[in-house]
């Protein structure tokens, strides 16, 4: 194993535990660790990391569903919004131009 592998693995756990303790802020961490570190390009590591945070949320909710905490009804009313607008800004984001400097960033 590469330096950077361990590093980048070292750091993954670190920011799995901030997950657990906190219930959120992966992505804000996860991009750049997979940016800087694991070297990823940066389309790809926001994609990673999305799926990353559909993993654990996909695992977190079985311990709570076991114990009948899960609101279902609002749950998927809140990610069909989600989705849809996700869909609706991805679509947006590609109609401006290359030069934005934003929107370059992301394409």
């Amino acid at each position: 194993m590469t330096t950077g592998l361990i590093l980048a693995m070292v750091l993954a756990v670190g920011i799995g535990l901030s997950l657990g303790l906190l219930g959120g802020g992966g992505t804000i961490l996860a991009v750049p660790l997979l940016t800087y570190v694991a070297g990823m390009p940066a389309k790809e590591a926001i994609a990673a990391s999305m799926f990353i945070i559909g993993v654990t949320s996909a695992v977190s909710v079985i311990a709570h569903a076991r114990r009948g905490t899960v609101q279902w009804r609002t749950g998927f009313i809140f990610g069909a919004a989600a989705m849809v607008g996700a869909f609706g800004g991805a679509c947006w984001a590609a109609s401006f131009p290359p030069w934005c400097s934003w929107s370059a960033s992301a394409s």
